[in-house]
């Protein structure tokens, strides 16, 4: 994949701004969040395509919180959404953003 270009890191910016999508959705809001690039094809389609995950939802596997996308993607998909859902989302709430 290309470096970040100046838009896409603005955009990245913003979506870990939000905090964890995961952890937003449960009502807790502001907790820390990695960007994770969605795939297709096994291939990171772009710095745009992203969603903001806590370490926990994002890599860690933790009995506690339940399994990271990298874990264990179909059951962090019926337990959290599925990643398109969950990026839907995420630009919706960027827009508000961006408008207010």
């Amino acid at each position: 994949m290309k470096p970040a270009t100046k838009r896409e890191k603005a955009h990245m910016a913003s979506v870990v701004a939000l905090g964890c999508i995961v952890h937003r959705n449960q009502g807790i809001y502001g907790v820390a969040a990695h960007i994770h690039h969605i795939t297709r094809g096994g291939r990171k389609r772009n710095h745009m395509v992203v969603i903001p995950l806590a370490s926990q939802h994002h890599l860690e596997q933790d009995s506690i919180f339940g399994e990271a996308v990298h874990n264990g993607y179909k059951i962090f998909a019926k337990k959290y959404g599925t990643e398109q859902d969950l990026l839907q989302q995420v630009n919706k709430l960027c827009r508000e953003m961006e408008a207010s």
